[in-house]
């Protein structure tokens, strides 16, 4: 085991508006507030269209690193992560993990109703 004491610093709230790509818009913020590097400890998001690095097969190598993507229409997500600078690009690096579900609806007698399905 390995354990240090954090310092928080700077922390920010940060709302990403309907129709905005989130690699784009999360670069943008960190290029405005000078961010290089921090952790994203949770967010919950709702998402239209998004693709995720996952399957929805049994992996034939459960420890080997997964590559494959998965579509995802009206995705409801939960979760967290952390952001790395890279010099040698100038950018910031996301590496997020997200626990999902997907929003559905059902009519009953002619009134919509929302669920999410996981």
């Amino acid at each position: 085991m390995r354990a240090s004491e954090l310092t928080i610093g700077r922390t920010f709230g940060v709302n990403f508006d309907h129709g905005e790509n989130f690699y784009t818009a999360l670069a943008d913020f960190c290029r405005t507030h000078n961010v290089r590097q921090g952790y994203i400890p949770m967010f919950i998001a709702g998402m239209r269209d998004v693709d995720l690095v996952g399957s929805c097969q049994k992996l034939d190598d459960p420890n080997a690193p997964v590559w494959t993507k998965v579509h995802l229409e009206t995705a409801e997500a939960f979760g967290g992560g952390t952001l790395a600078y890279d010099p040698a690009t100038d950018t910031v690096l996301p590496h997020i993990h997200v626990s999902v579900g997907l929003k559905r609806f059902f009519e009953v007698e002619g009134e919509r109703h929302d669920f999410v399905s996981s």
